[in-house]
């Protein structure tokens, strides 16, 4: 005990000037930090803003054949709630079919999970999922007999494209009683300017995978160190509120997203392959021609469908499919909607017209392009979802999703012998 006296007494002085230095430099982080937030925020820096505080790929967590689904990630705490145990928003799938309920298993990428569950804050502050489709079954509709009311199981995630809509009706539609395939817009992209087969994973993955196949070893750092920053201020209540943690992990995020973080570009560059890259993974012949890679692509697609289609037929699961509205077919766009520019019409077009060949092989296939022909109002948020708004508690109100809801809903209740049980406008 005296050694410590001493010794504080020795180097008191040193001790003191050593906590003044750090308390005048973290203060001085913090405030610059603070102020510099404020003015990216203030230039409305997407990165920046209150809505990256939980960025879309620290929401999720690895599955061995889909890619990802949401996950147990503490620094989104608020989605947690109404996660799943399989990964996905909303009502669980069982693991064996219901004797009692009637349950619809939605695939497909973000339309299709924002249409089947949206997070929704109540008046108790707790956070719960609203479902657009699922509200509309249950309103307008009666199941077959003996089932008592209609369940909707959302299994679909933003930037999943075929073939994991497929694989995911091969891992649970045996649990389903019917399954409704919503896609087209992700899938564009293997039909225009492209090199690589369909279904290379979204960038959602490589973040998530921390980037480690960029070839670029400063960027695997920097997205490591946003997650391990993110967590180091979840768990520590004083770190949480670190402005200066927080420019450092947002600033990183920035840097991030600017790469394409499929390609391998050191690879590339110096090996003149695409090896140890999920453009590699997904390569086709360089020999190959622009037309030539987009209709192998769309061959690929059909299969997909088509799989999906028998694995309903050998678990005697329903199964029909929807070509996702988009901007650039038949609406007469706002000023708002004709903000994000449209590369894709041409390649949509050819891709309604082989989507609706497969009617020829006896699949369930119908085109959701023409629902908003009539619509003047704003309805894409951005350049492929729907606008939609909180207004109550326990309520989301969406002119796009809506009309898509009535627009399915109406097409499968008559496949599949559903009771229409209300003349209310919502269901006119």
């Amino acid at each position: 005990m005296n050694f410590f006296k001493k010794h504080f007494s020795r180097y008191k002085e040193k001790y003191i000037n050593s906590l003044i230095f750090i308390f005048t430099t973290v203060t001085t982080l913090e405030l610059g930090s603070f102020i510099t937030l404020k003015i990216l925020k203030k230039d409305g820096i997407n990165i920046f803003t209150d809505a990256a505080e939980c960025t879309y790929f620290q929401m999720l967590m690895p599955h061995p054949y889909l890619g990802y689904v949401n996950g147990p990630r503490k620094t989104c705490e608020d989605s947690i709630e109404v996660i799943n145990k399989l990964g996905f928003v909303g009502e669980e799938l069982p693991p064996k079919r219901s004797n009692e309920n009637f349950y619809v298993m939605l695939v497909g990428g973000s339309v299709a999970q924002q249409l089947g569950h949206i997070p929704i804050r109540k008046e108790n502050d707790k956070i719960a999922s609203y479902s657009f489709l699922g509200e509309h079954l249950n309103k307008c509709y009666l199941p077959p007999k003996p089932y008592k009311e209609f369940k909707l199981s959302v299994v679909a995630m933003g930037g999943w494209n075929q073939p994991q809509n497929a694989i995911s009706t091969l891992l649970f539609g045996d649990r389903a009683h019917a399954i409704v395939n919503i896609d087209g817009y992700n899938e564009r992209n293997a039909f225009i300017n492209t090199d690589t087969a369909l279904g290379l994973p979204s960038n959602n993955f490589a973040y998530l995978m921390k980037l480690k196949y960029t070839g670029n070893p400063i960027l695997e750092f920097l997205i490591s160190l946003v997650s391990d920053i993110t967590l180091l201020q979840y768990n520590n209540p004083l770190l949480k509120y670190s402005n200066t943690l927080n420019l450092i992990r947002k600033t990183v995020n920035r840097i991030s997203v600017i790469v394409d973080p499929n390609r391998n570009y050191w690879r590339e560059k110096f090996k003149g392959d695409r090896k140890i890259s999920y453009y590699g993974q997904f390569a086709l012949p360089k020999t190959w021609d622009a037309k030539k890679i987009a209709d192998y692509n769309l061959t690929q697609y059909k299969k997909y469908l088509e799989i999906t289609s028998q694995i309903g037929k050998v678990n005697n699961t329903k199964t029909a499919f929807f070509l996702q509205p988009v901007p650039a077919l038949h609406k007469e766009l706002t000023e708002h909607e004709k903000l994000v520019p449209i590369d894709y019409k041409k390649a949509y077009v050819k891709l309604e017209k082989e989507f609706l060949s497969l009617q020829e092989k006896g699949l369930e296939v119908h085109s959701l392009t023409k629902i908003y022909k009539d619509i003047k109002e704003t309805v894409y948020g951005d350049g492929i979802h729907a606008s939609f708004y909180q207004i109550s508690p326990n309520k989301y109100e969406s002119i796009g999703y809506e009309i898509m809801a009535k627009s399915i809903s109406e097409v499968i209740a008559e496949k599949w012998g559903f009771t229409k049980i209300s003349s209310s406008n919502m269901c006119q």
